[in-house]
């Protein structure tokens, strides 16, 4: 049905403005690129949302944000109910009831946000990137199509789960204020690994309270490493999907990566503006679609090699 394609686009155009507006509410009240930084950096942290020193981007932001949440939340009971039949016997039918399962559990984890506790932070944003895989994955067209190789479906598996820790990992910078930690390249700390790092600051359960400078900067260097492999997969993946499949997809998978590796760097130069930060949150949201649409159709076409 087209029209339930057009009605699945609309919500994944939705869902990327509702993860772009959350990275910029959620990286202003940390405050990112505040009026006088970096001195200010981490200290509105605390601030409870709608406070009356909001700034007026962050007002029309979660605004913004708001009415992407309604209109999206209506649009998922939709899909769902009319896929109930359409999807019969199809994954996709699935996935549009998680879409709506995983919508209402971000609703309600909405009373706790914003939260000074890691986890809370991470699970809206690990669960809108969830939103939008679910909807690209419901994005495809209908019918059995050709299916990838078994191995080369792994490899985009494999891809998509590196991606969703490189994306905790940012997360985590984030939520433990630690953006100014490590603005060296390409160590910080004076080495390639900073002595006495602790390893609980990857616990997103552990409060910030008596985290080590050094425990900070292993979340960047972590977050650096992890870069590193993934944009070495991600770019087989897109040279190699290019060849089975047309270059569509591989050439939009390698430019992504290649811009996302370029603004990490200049991130880190240009002192972590909150505008580039918010882009490298847009484009890792932009991978991962591309990655779940690269999937295609299993089907018994399926090769195997």
């Amino acid at each position: 049905m087209k029209s339930m394609r057009r009605m699945v686009s609309v919500a994944l155009a939705l869902v990327l403005v509702l993860t772009a507006t959350s990275a910029f509410i959620r990286l202003s009240q940390s405050g990112l690129s505040c009026r006088d930084w970096p001195a200010c950096y981490g200290a509105q942290a605390a601030a409870p949302a709608g406070a009356p020193a909001e700034d007026f981007p962050v007002f029309i932001a979660r605004a913004a944000h708001r009415i992407a949440a309604s209109v999206a939340g209506v649009l998922f009971l939709v899909i769902a109910a009319l896929g109930w039949d359409h999807w019969r016997g199809d994954s996709r039918r699935a996935a549009a009831v998680m879409l709506v399962v995983l919508a209402g559990l971000l609703a309600w984890l909405g009373k706790y946000t914003p939260s000074t506790l890691p986890a809370v932070t991470l699970a809206n944003l690990l669960g809108g990137m969830a939103l939008l895989g679910l909807l690209a994955w419901l994005w495809r067209p209908d019918g059995p199509g050709e299916a990838l190789p078994r191995r080369m479906r792994l490899w985009i598996a494999a891809g998509l789960a590196l991606v969703a820790l490189q994306i905790a990992f940012g997360g985590l910078i984030g939520a433990r204020y630690a953006a100014l930690d490590c603005t060296g390249l390409p160590g910080c700390g004076g080495g390639l690994w900073p002595k006495g790092a602790d390893w609980r600051a990857f616990d997103p359960f552990l409060p910030n309270d008596g985290l080590a400078d050094a425990s900070r900067q292993a979340l960047h260097l972590a977050h650096r490493s992890g870069a590193l492999l993934v944009a070495a997969l991600l770019a087989w993946i897109g040279w190699r999907h290019a060849r089975l499949r047309g270059a569509r997809l591989g050439i939009a998978l390698l430019a992504l990566v290649a811009i996302q590796i370029a603004l990490g760097a200049t991130m880190l130069i240009t002192g972590f503006p909150i505008v580039l930060a918010v882009f490298h949150n847009a484009l890792a949201s932009l991978v991962l679609i591309v990655l779940v649409s690269m999937l295609g159709l299993p089907g018994p076409q399926q090769k195997r090699s």
